[in-house]
């Protein structure tokens, strides 16, 4: 699988035949249980919620929400999940629990 996620980046709009460049340097925070797919280009700064999905090949270039789903090239908001799975520790043994989300 190939990921590319980038603390440092150029800023875009600049004039990049000066002796001097401008970077934009931050974190990318990465929530529990985010799938992402194969080919996907994550910017600097960049949030990603829990229980999301980035769609391959997609770039992102702002927030993800939590339990949604975002693909393309910038990445845009596709869905919500509609359901939210969750795990519930009974001892030694594991119960998967579905609950229908509302919006």
């Amino acid at each position: 699988m190939n990921v590319a996620m980038f603390t440092i980046s150029a800023v875009a709009d600049q004039d990049f035949s000066s002796d001097y460049v401008r970077y934009k340097v931050a974190d990318i925070i990465i929530g529990d249980n985010v799938w992402i797919g194969m080919n996907v280009f994550i910017n600097p700064g960049i949030v990603i919620g829990d229980n999301s999905v980035i769609g391959a090949n997609s770039v992102v270039t702002h927030d993800i929400l939590a339990n949604s789903i975002y693909a393309g090239s910038p990445a845009r908001f596709i869905k919500y999940k509609t359901k939210k799975i969750l795990f519930k520790d009974y001892g030694k043994r594991k119960e998967e629990i579905i609950i229908k989300r509302k919006f």
